[in-house]
């Protein structure tokens, strides 16, 4: 795989506090050709990466002036991959980091060419200690077990696909990982989970953050049902019982509280989700989570 032509792109917006730290750690690689970076950003994002620019010949800014959604942003990538002939292409948000080495391990998995899509593993470095920060942690170890034990369920958070899988990205679409892993299986491409390419990401601190944030994911998942007929393999419920104690990041009296209050929340987002789709609410440019916007470090 050491051969192969490798673009990374990054979807940005507002993303000040982390996007030093990430480039930063995808320059290290030497298997990265170039860095794309698509940006609607407000604050200070563009010209941080103007200033990395100017010492990284590999990196380039694309900005757009009106913020589109991600999917216009995966498009452009994805454009920018096929005018330059590159193989394959690294996928990742402005406020992920991944570990040293994970991008390699992720390139690793392309040495078979049935293989169109792998993903790796978000960890988050939030504490388990608070509430918000251990249903962050349970979320993520439920969506590993899953992956590893019954169906990969590929994660925007780090991602990896074969230039030609998807020429374009439907505008509306809402949840452009599923999207993805979708239409490479349809196309009869092996999908991958790599565990070992872990990306840092930084949870919610705010319950309005994490219901925002859940009700997108569900909503996104309702629509790919409906578009596909599929349901992803973290939408399936009757897996969850099967993943879950062992998922559990601790326990005690104190965590089944967490348990119960983690259980309501999403239920609620999924109801607020379920009530979006039917009234055909489905938003491309989703509120952000703005509590999830922080410094990441290695």
């Amino acid at each position: 795989m050491e051969k192969a032509r490798v673009l990374v792109g990054i979807t940005a917006h507002n993303e000040e506090k982390n996007i030093r730290n990430l480039l930063s750690a995808l320059m290290k690689e030497k298997s990265i050709e170039a860095i794309v970076v698509v940006s609607s950003s407000t604050d200070n994002t563009n010209e941080i990466v103007k200033r990395c620019a100017a010492e990284e010949s590999r990196l380039k800014l694309i900005v757009e002036n009106e913020r589109r959604g991600k999917s216009s942003a995966c498009n452009t990538i994805i454009d920018e991959a096929q005018k330059g002939n590159f193989e394959i292409i690294v996928y990742t948000g402005g406020d992920d980091l991944p570990a040293d080495g994970s991008v390699r391990v992720l390139l690793d998995e392309f040495t078979e060419k049935n293989v169109g899509v792998v993903g790796g593993r978000p960890r988050p470095v939030d504490t388990i200690q608070n509430f918000l920060g251990w249903a962050t942690h349970l979320q993520w170890n439920m969506h590993h077990n899953i992956s590893e034990k019954f169906e990969p369920k590929i994660s925007g958070e780090l991602m990896a696909f074969r230039v030609g899988v998807v020429k374009e990205m439907p505008v509306a679409i809402i949840n452009d990982d599923i999207y993805i892993q979708l239409i490479a299986k349809a196309k009869g491409y092996e999908i991958r989970y790599c565990s070992p390419a872990i990306v840092k990401l930084k949870g919610c601190s705010s319950i309005k953050d994490l219901i925002t944030q859940r009700r997108r994911v569900y909503l996104g998942h309702l629509q790919a049902l409906f578009l596909t007929g599929i349901k992803v393999p973290t939408f399936k419920w009757r897996v969850y019982y099967k993943v879950l104690k062992e998922s559990l990041p601790s326990f005690g009296l104190k965590e089944f509280c967490y348990l119960i209050g983690a259980i309501a929340l999403q239920a609620w987002a999924y109801l607020l989700a379920f009530r979006d789709f039917y009234l055909f609410k489905i938003p491309y440019k989703w509120i952000i989570a703005e509590t999830t916007k922080e410094s990441i470090t290695g």
